[in-house]
């Protein structure tokens, strides 16, 4: 009686440890496949990561220039014949017969062991490879070769090689299957070997054809080894350590624990200080700016460029109406002097596109600053660069240095409009490239930086406040009148015409990433009258940039400074005699409107009524 009330009312405790075992047992299995699922996603960034660093879209890659190298070589190498094997082998090399040959290879061997993990891990590998190859390809969206070097064409991304996976992933996936059956050695061996070759000849098929670089080959080959390597093992329950490796001796441990430890020190203060350093910057400007003097500008500028392809402006995109001007003035028939109306691009102008604005007044009724927006892309109609026109003889400019640009310290302004020069301040705008990304020196607030370099297009002001832009060492303007000077790489406007070489950035004369790509850009001018015209937007190209300030009659014009939080251009009002308002030139344009009125790290030029 008493055993069957136990029985009864009690759990038994052998089924208590049964369960407990299972459950056990379904969390280690469920770890294991989230560890290997992370190592996946793992091989997926490291594959954006490389794909940015050595396939950037614009050719800046690591790579491009062995890539090309070997693909004009390719190019000219192949006879229709070998074109017409390689056609072949790329039709059978393709995802779906992959995936055939995957499910048949897990057939046969899961009936020599009858494993189930056996069964899928081919499909598995194939179809795991082939994820990691999309996600990688649709974030580097690197394009593949052109008609120059490619036999046939083919759509999609080029970074990593699919084929190329796809075929690594099932020969390591196989011949992991092989080791795991009973399969005799020279079986095998002769089988790995038609493996090897058989992967080779749809690697080599890829650059043959011209449809992928080498380094999308190679990178696909590396991708398809580590996800087969991941999946097999895991599937077949081989990703166990079996021993234990020698551990290293104390010595070794602290050691390795130190120089780590004074390396992560280092790098910490080294950036602690970037983020510290006085001046006003957001903190991605100032990590982005500590990476590029600590080694890493060529990755810096490769990310950008990656950065800018993937968010090209819309081609479709139609704009109905234009931003209103940031400020208005009503302004006296008699005293109204301002540009004329600017040619549009697009045949169909918005209203008031191309018209001029007054924005600002001298206390006499004359016309200091005068706005107006244009769309100067006809292949992006929905670009649009604004525009700012500053009255020769109403307004006088300064050149103030930043705490860090240009270098050696700011100036007596402290790195900011002076309170003194606030009740007359109209107008803040953004200087040119950071010194050490342009070939050219400056002169501001009496210190020169870095000496002024011959045939370099140059912001100068003279002493009686007036502004003008010039070819250094060309332009007899170029002489001791000018109090001050900024230089920035080469003109993009010259007598009234685009420079020659623009789109393509001929010669790398305007930076180092190729202006074919649409960002945030500035540029100043000079017209017939020395009158200053300021431009800038956010989806312009060099060619576009310079159009615009050409259509606005400047005569000679550069570039100033790119991207998101470089760009800026604040008209002001005043309700009180030192805390002017500021008033975003764009209404888009990143950053605060009373940028400058505190210091700041970067140089500006402030314009001051007379």
């Amino acid at each position: 009686m008493r055993g069957d009330l136990n029985v009864e009312g009690g759990a038994d405790p052998a089924a208590r440890t049964t369960r407990a075992s299972m459950l056990r047992g379904l969390l280690r299995g469920s770890l294991r496949w989230v560890r290997s699922l992370t190592f996946i996603a793992l091989v997926a960034v490291m594959s954006v990561l490389t794909g940015i660093e050595f396939g950037t879209p614009d050719g800046s890659g690591l790579a491009q220039l062995l890539d090309e190298i070997v693909a004009r070589w390719v190019a000219h190498h192949r006879p229709p014949g070998l074109v017409g094997i390689a056609q072949l082998i790329s039709v059978v090399g393709s995802i779906w017969p992959m995936i055939v040959v995957g499910g048949i290879v897990g057939g046969v061997a899961w009936q020599r062991n009858r494993r189930v993990g056996t069964l899928f891990a081919p499909l598995v590998a194939v179809v795991a490879t082939e994820t990691v190859v999309l996600v990688s390809g649709s974030y580097v969206a690197r394009p593949r070769p052109d008609g120059v070097y490619a036999a046939v064409t083919q759509a999609g991304f080029a970074w990593p090689s699919g084929s190329a996976a796809t075929a690594a992933a099932l020969a390591v996936c196989i011949s992991i299957l092989m080791r795991s059956s009973s399969v005799t050695p020279p079986t095998q061996l002769r089988s790995r070997v038609a493996l090897a070759v058989g992967a080779i000849a749809g690697v080599v098929t890829q650059i043959v054809l011209g449809v992928q670089w080498t380094s999308d080959v190679l990178a696909g080959v590396v991708v398809g080894m580590l996800v087969a390597w991941i999946t097999t093992r895991r599937l077949l329950g081989t990703d166990r350590r079996t021993h234990r490796r020698h551990p290293m001796s104390q010595v070794t441990r602290l050691a390795v624990a130190g120089l780590g430890t004074t390396a992560i020190l280092v790098c910490g203060a080294s950036y602690t200080k970037a983020l510290t350093v006085p001046g006003s910057a957001t903190v991605d400007v100032r990590t982005i700016e500590w990476l590029r003097d600590h080694y890493f500008a060529g990755s810096v500028d490769r990310a950008e460029t990656w950065f800018l392809w993937r968010n090209l402006p819309s081609t479709t995109a139609r704009l109905t109406s234009l931003p209103g001007p940031p400020m208005e003035t009503a302004i006296p028939t008699t005293n109204l002097m301002m540009p004329a109306p600017m040619t549009p691009v697009l045949l169909s102008a918005l209203p008031g596109e191309g018209i001029w604005t007054a924005a600002l007044a001298s206390p006499t009724g004359q016309v200091s600053i005068a706005t107006t927006r244009l769309r100067p892309d006809s292949r992006h109609p929905g670009v649009v660069v604004s525009l700012a026109w500053m009255n020769r003889s109403a307004t006088r400019f300064a050149l103030i240095r930043g705490t860090r640009q240009p270098g050696g310290g700011q100036g007596s302004s402290g790195a900011s409009v002076p309170l003194v020069d606030r009740a007359q301040l109209l107008v803040v705008f953004n200087s040119g490239y950071k010194m050490g990304d342009t070939p050219g020196g400056e002169l501001e607030e009496g210190r020169l930086a870095r000496p002024l370099e011959r045939g370099l297009a140059t912001l100068g002001v003279r002493a009686d406040g007036s502004a003008t832009v010039l070819e250094w060492g060309r332009d007899p303007a170029g002489d001791r009148s000018l109090v001050a000077t900024r230089q920035n790489l080469k003109l993009i406007v010259d007598h009234g015409q685009l420079v020659d070489g623009l789109r393509l950035n001929v010669g790398g004369r305007w930076g180092r990433v190729k202006h074919a790509l649409p960002t945030w850009r500035s540029g100043i001018g000079v017209d017939l009258g020395g009158n200053t015209i300021y431009a800038s937007g956010q989806g312009l190209t060099l060619d576009t940039l310079a159009d615009a300030l050409r259509r606005a009659r400047a005569v000679t014009a550069m570039e100033f400074d790119i991207h998101p939080s470089m760009v800026t251009f604040s008209l002001f009002s005043h309700t009180t005699p030192r805390a002017p308002i500021g008033h975003k030139l764009s209404p888009d344009m990143p950053g605060n409107a009373d940028r400058y009125l505190s210091a700041d790290q970067r140089d500006f030029v402030a314009v001051l009524s007379r």
